[in-house]
């Protein structure tokens, strides 16, 4: 695994950055997680809505995905915090 702190951000460590403390706020973090898989296409686009995207997911089978990826995202900022 690269080192967290020296390697360069992924984009959800810099939307955290951008945005500033509401980037913690766990429903607003499974939006931009949502909005992220509605842009890699991956399930035909969906979500279409922006702050519905996360139930959006879960009714097309993609929940475990999405709580993957929003765990992933929580330990990369909480990484780059502590550099």
């Amino acid at each position: 695994m690269a080192d967290l702190c020296s390697s360069r951000p992924h984009i959800d460590a810099a939307w955290g950055a951008q945005v500033g403390p509401i980037a913690h706020v766990p429903y607003l973090r499974r939006v931009a997680v949502a909005h992220q898989l509605h842009h890699s296409e991956k399930y035909g686009g969906v979500p279409w809505g922006m702050f519905l995207g996360p139930q959006e997911l879960e009714a097309v089978g993609a929940r475990e995905e999405l709580d993957r990826m929003v765990a992933a995202q929580a330990l990369q900022q909480n990484a780059q915090r502590k550099c």
